[in-house]
């Protein structure tokens, strides 16, 4: 009876556990999510991630350099090094895409054929973008691929196959990085890193794989 009663008590604690884990995009349909839950989704979840980036300091440009004379005023207080608050999201995982339909069709709304197509879609590649980033890093763009890369622990790096980019709305861009799917990112790696350079800026980003199934299976 005891070691029935200990049993028991193993499985309650693992299925609260399981109920306290549970997100809503595991319980609803994409369609019925909120506007505060798409935003959640493409902002903020396993699959998007803010990272704040340490830029030159007070006095300098985006690019890092310093301006002439011997002013401040920068954010944070003279000396200080701003920060730059840039988002890292996992494109072409399917939370993303279904969160990308549903912004545009309205809660509950109907989704179009080639909305399904798209999502209904087997991807051939990893695309990861980057958004927040001010004009002034687009020259950069032309050398980010030699220097954009996915690493995992004990694995050889992943580069970058091609680098897009496109503008956004506040004088932002958007910077697509796309690596081939032929390397394979399995669970087992426990850990995937996004890092690149744009001029003297280093960007980083880690995510928990673990944390990114959806529907049963890993999404990226």
């Amino acid at each position: 009876m005891t070691r029935a009663l200990i049993a028991a008590a193993g499985f309650i604690v693992l299925a609260s556990g399981a109920l306290a884990a549970a997100e809503f995009w595991d319980d609803k349909a994409f369609t019925a999510w909120s506007d505060k839950e798409v935003m959640q989704i493409l902002s903020d979840s396993p699959w998007s991630r803010p990272v704040a980036v340490s830029l030159a300091p007070a006095g300098g440009d985006a690019r890092g350099r310093r301006g002439g004379g011997r002013g401040g005023g920068g954010r944070g207080g003279r000396g200080a090094a701003p920060q730059l608050q840039l988002t890292v999201t996992w494109r072409t995982a399917l939370p993303m895409k279904q969160a990308l339909v549903r912004s545009q069709i309205g809660l509950n709304g109907a989704v179009p054929p080639e909305a399904e197509e798209m999502l209904a879609r087997t991807e051939d590649a990893y695309a990861v973008t980057i958004t927040g980033l001010p004009e002034a890093f687009a020259a950069a763009f032309d050398g980010a691929k030699a220097v954009t890369f996915l690493l995992r622990e004990g694995k050889p790096p992943v580069p970058a196959e091609e680098i897009l980019s496109a503008p956004q709305p506040g004088n932002t861009q958007l910077m697509l990085a796309v690596f081939p799917r032929a390397a394979t990112i399995a669970l087992e790696d426990n850990e995937v890193e996004f890092v690149t350079t744009l001029g003297p800026v280093e960007i980083k980003r880690k995510f928990t794989l673990q944390d990114m199934i959806f529907m049963g299976q890993l999404e990226l």
